[in-house]
């Protein structure tokens, strides 16, 4: 690998020499910012057009910027209310939001929609652990806040039989 950039993604699991030399050569070229970072600040869509990335390379970005310290999924399921900053499109108020895939090339972007409407996208550093909670079907309750953000809080913690699938009595 030519430059540390490179070297970095490399070494964190970036499978695909053309994309560790692509991203490297256009973060060069667009900002003094962590390669991590600025690749947080974009998105999805973003990367497959600055790139031209195939699917399994986006996944490797989405695990390359995955926000390790928020622990999102664990948090969540011990019961915590957890707040994550959001992508927002326009001025969407306060209130309840659906957070599902939105339809686009795989890998899609989780987008916050409320009444059918796209409100805003999950960020990439996020989308990992919320995709995960969204799988395995924990019944959650998700808002954006005045505050600008998305809150996340299991339904009813009590409750085993949503998650599990099982018939209640």
């Amino acid at each position: 690998m030519d430059t540390p950039v490179a070297l970095e993604l490399a070494q964190a699991g970036v499978r695909s020499r053309r994309l560790v030399h692509a991203v490297a050569a256009e973060a060069a070229a667009s900002t003094e910012l962590p390669v991590r970072t600025w690749l947080t600040e974009t998105d999805i869509r973003t990367w497959r057009l600055l790139f031209d990335a195939s699917p399994s390379e986006l996944g490797d970005l989405l695990v390359f910027t995955r926000a390790r310290d928020a622990r999102i999924t664990s948090r969540v399921l011990a019961g915590e209310v957890v707040e994550i900053p959001i992508v927002l499109e326009g001025a969407p108020d306060a209130g309840d939001i659906e957070v599902r895939e939105a339809e686009e090339d795989p890998p899609p972007r989780l987008a916050a929609f409320r009444d059918g409407e796209v409100v805003g996208y999950v960020r990439s550093e996020h989308q990992d652990d919320v995709s995960r909670l969204l799988a395995i079907r924990v019944p959650l309750s998700i808002s954006l806040t005045v505050e600008r953000t998305m809150r996340i809080i299991v339904n009813d913690p009590t409750e085993r039989t949503a998650w599990l699938g099982e018939e209640g009595p």
